[in-house]
């Protein structure tokens, strides 16, 4: 499979993203892209997009990527054990939903944020991003 954090693919696959969701009578996004590692490979904000949503957006892919989960999931975690994100010493992290992580084969490779919408939207909209990725049939290069 090609690599689903190249560049190319990563930048098609939001355009893509974009595309679909630019005129739907819902509001502009802000979209990250990053590696396992929590560093950002990718960031677009789109026209009118709320410039909160950089920050945003980017603790969500990051979160994602690190703790290898879905932001809603951290989210439950911390109202189930009674935990705040300081407990993790990342100011980095977010528990807002709308960051998914990017995994492949049980292997986690990065994490996708997006916001802007509904958090329930924008988790709709970053595991679909992630998914769009992960096909073997978005454009790379050789």
């Amino acid at each position: 499979m090609p690599d689903p954090l190249h560049h190319t693919r990563i930048m098609a696959a939001v355009a893509a993203l974009i595309a679909e969701t630019q005129n739907d009578g819902r509001p502009p996004l802000c979209i990250a892209v990053c590696d396992a590692a929590g560093d950002l490979l990718h960031y677009t904000r789109t026209a009118g997009a709320a410039r909160r949503g950089t920050a945003i957006a980017k603790a969500k892919a990051h979160t994602a990527a690190l703790l290898e989960t879905p932001t809603s999931a951290l989210h439950a975690r911390l109202e189930r054990e009674r935990l705040t994100l300081a407990d993790f010493c990342d100011a980095g992290l977010t528990s807002l939903a709308g960051g998914v992580p990017l995994t492949l084969n049980s292997r986690t490779l990065g994490g996708v944020g997006i916001s802007g919408r509904r958090p329930d939207e924008d988790e709709l909209l970053a595991s679909r991003l992630a998914a769009a990725l992960l096909r073997e049939n978005t454009h790379t290069p050789a």
